[in-house]
């Protein structure tokens, strides 16, 4: 099914371009424990200086990479980037995090992803993938929301430090409409 865009519900977010000086504040939320189990899983502390080396990658590849804020008071809640799978750009791969913990549950995620999906539509990406662990139910949900397709799963193939067990990582698409 296509995704509709309901302009109504686009209203409390924007999205902004990351710069390399937004390194502190994306590794202020990777370190957040919640963006960390469901999103990172890694029992390395994620330094300032590694994500402006990855910002700074991430702008000469050409990614689409976009810190979102609530439109009201321009604050900084969360991050949403869309990586590159194949060298024509029409291939993405999509990552996402609230990383301040009272705007989750929200719909903030939802609004974000929806602005960059029409940006990448209309940069003729025909398609996105996403991998959430099977215990992200927050994830899954709204990629199911969205359109996404769950399409496979990688069996036991992520560990988790907390729980000392293996869990599957779901595998979802979104083609664009033309392409379904």
């Amino acid at each position: 099914m296509p995704i509709k865009i309901k302009t109504e519900l686009l209203c409390r977010v924007t999205l902004s371009p990351v710069k390399p000086s937004d390194a502190r504040l994306i590794a202020k939320w990777k370190n957040d424990p919640t963006v960390n189990k469901y999103a990172l899983s890694t029992s390395k502390r994620v330094s300032a200086s590694s994500q402006y080396k990855d910002i700074e990658a991430a702008l000469k590849d050409g990614e689409q990479y976009f810190i979102f804020r609530l439109k009201k008071t321009l604050k900084a809640i969360g991050y949403v980037r869309a990586s590159w799978l194949d060298e024509r750009k029409t291939l993405a791969w999509l990552r996402y995090a609230i990383g301040e913990g009272k705007y989750r549950g929200c719909g903030y995620s939802k609004e974000a992803l929806l602005l960059l999906f029409d940006r990448l539509f209309r940069k003729k990406v025909r398609r996105i993938e996403a991998e959430v662990y099977e215990f992200n139910l927050p994830s899954i949900a709204i990629l199911k929301k969205l359109g996404f397709q769950l399409e496979g799963r990688k069996h036991k193939a992520h560990y988790d430090n907390e729980s000392r067990k293996y869990f599957d990582i779901l595998i979802f698409g979104l083609l664009a409409a033309g392409h379904r």
